[in-house]
């Protein structure tokens, strides 16, 4: 009871000093263009994105279409963009940052309004020698791969700040595939006909949600490992054959800030965080509000691949699989009365044919993500994979 006297006490003491929060100000905002561009010195189509800022009560992301967008130089080469879709936009011509060369980015939006960055360059340079795995534990006592990029500094030139992303590919392997089908289009004749769709080994891929930043703390230690990523172990992309691409690119103290404070944002859970977005002041300038950081930077990247026997003695299938998969079973044919799903009720749904007792009826069925692996990627395999 005292406990509950004291929480009342604490709630009309801070109800005296917290203002309330003008909602119909916030939902009444000012829109403010964000800019997401990063030069690098891959030869290849930059890329420009550009958005607006939304009301809190909106979920709708808003493309920002139309603009004039080019990079320039400081031996004033000019480098124009082209939407090529809503929102997004590539350089006519591929190119690449030069080391000491100098750009500016500059917007116009549809509207009229410029915006312009100031100048920037490569700040360091340096090579992902190595991709490490080692067993770890983490701070759940879960057993889990944990994914370093190492470096030995003999490449590394004035890189003391790095952000990371990746891209995991994985092999996804149906566990109910058959050999066999039903051919759907003569139903309820239940037909049984060879499985000519190539759907039991699919490649999935999917790409790092986070902004994963580290940073060299020893300014006379060029060397470098960083953990970037775990992943447990019985995760479903390991089960089989597994790859992962990890990008390095290395930032400048300007550019390595700025990315800690949208860390900072997008992880605060709370609208009474002290650190809002408006309060994100980057590089870019213009007579309206904008958010955003126009990046210069070196990459280095390094892909591996492995089987999942290479760490684990035995081996994972159906346990680790992404879909919750029974065994197939028989549904009857016909109605029974006791409210069982007949077969052709199940096929109409998202199931479909495994097998059959000695080539001839009852058929046993699965659901279709159990024995068509497309939902989890696709079956072509990527032009990279090595087996």
């Amino acid at each position: 009871m005292k406990k509950l006297h004291f929480l009342l006490l604490m709630i009309l003491l801070f109800s005296e000093c917290i203002k309330p929060i003008e909602l119909d100000s916030i939902i009444d905002h000012e829109s403010t263009l964000i800019v997401d561009a990063l030069l690098t010195d891959e030869l290849k189509h930059q890329v420009v994105k550009l958005t607006k800022s939304v009301p809190l009560d909106s979920t709708r992301l808003i493309k920002e279409t139309n603009a004039q967008i080019k990079i320039i130089d400081n031996n004033n080469v000019v480098y124009d963009f082209s939407e090529a879709k809503e929102g997004v936009y590539l350089s006519n011509d591929q190119f690449k940052a030069e080391k000491e060369m100098q750009y500016t980015l500059e917007v116009v939006t549809s509207d009229g309004t410029t915006y312009t960055s100031t100048k920037e360059s490569i700040y360091g340079f340096n090579t992902i020698d190595q991709i490490a795995i080692k067993k770890e534990t983490n701070t759940f006592n879960e057993e889990v791969l944990a994914f370093y990029v190492q470096s030995d500094g003999s490449n590394n030139e004035n890189a003391l700040y790095y952000r990371y992303k990746f891209v995991e590919t994985y092999k996804v392997i149906a566990p109910y595939w058959s050999f066999e089908m039903f051919d759907k289009s003569k139903l309820p004749q239940y037909p049984v006909v060879p499985n000519t769709e190539f759907d039991k080994i699919c490649y999935g891929t999917s790409e790092s949600p986070e902004i994963t930043l580290k940073e060299s703390t020893l300014f006379n230690e060029k060397k470098i490992e960083f953990s970037i990523y775990t992943i447990k172990e019985e995760n479903f992309k390991i089960a089989h054959r597994y790859s992962v691409l990890i990008k390095q690119y290395v930032q400048s103290p300007e550019a390595h800030s700025y990315s800690k404070k949208i860390v900072q944002n997008t992880t605060s859970k709370s609208v009474f965080t002290q650190s809002q977005p408006g309060a994100l002041t980057g590089n870019i300038t213009s007579d309206k509000k904008v958010i955003g950081y126009f990046e210069v930077s070196s990459v280095s990247e390094k892909r591996i691949f492995f089987n999942h026997s290479e760490f684990y003695e035995y081996s994972q299938h159906t346990g680790t699989y992404p879909s919750l998969c029974k065994i197939p079973y028989a549904p009857p044919t016909v109605s029974n009365g006791s409210g069982d799903i007949t077969l052709l009720e199940r096929l109409k749904g998202d199931w479909i044919f495994h097998s059959r007792t000695n080539s001839v009826p009852p058929y046993k069925i699965v659901r279709k993500d159990c024995g068509d692996c497309k939902k989890y990627g696709v079956t072509s395999k990527p032009s990279f994979w090595i087996d």
